[in-house]
């Protein structure tokens, strides 16, 4: 148990540590909804899970060089199942921010009574 309290603990200064980019990450995910609060959400649900999953595995492989450990350090079952949540995590969080980027990225364009949508009208002026 102590390990798994000494784990959490790791998490919790490194959060507290880095608070500017988790705030600034925190305002990013604010504007993503706000830039998305009337798309359609399945259009951008399959291309963020993609992007999800392959910053979750990207984590898996890279994780454990980044906090300078050797992929032999791994010995416990406490070691692996942190790397597994830990990459999880950075998974969800790359899901919260891309889920509505991509719904915002493939909004359908309104076309206007006359056909041409409103950018192509914009540009005419």
């Amino acid at each position: 148990m102590s390990e798994l309290w000494m784990a959490v603990n790791v998490v919790w200064e490194t959060i507290v540590e880095h608070a500017g980019w988790v705030l600034a990450y925190v305002l990013a995910v604010v504007l993503a909804l706000f830039l998305a609060r009337r798309g359609h959400w399945r259009r951008g649900w399959r291309p963020a899970w993609v992007l999800a999953g392959l910053a979750a595995l990207a984590a898996m492989v890279l994780l454990p060089g980044l906090t300078g450990a050797v992929w032999s350090d791994l010995a416990y079952f406490v070691d692996w199942f942190l790397l597994l949540v830990l990459s999880a995590a950075l998974g969800a969080a790359v899901l919260v921010l891309a889920w509505p980027l991509a719904t915002w990225l493939r909004r359908p364009r309104a076309p206007t009574a006359s056909g041409i949508s409103a950018a192509r009208l914009r540009q005419l002026r």
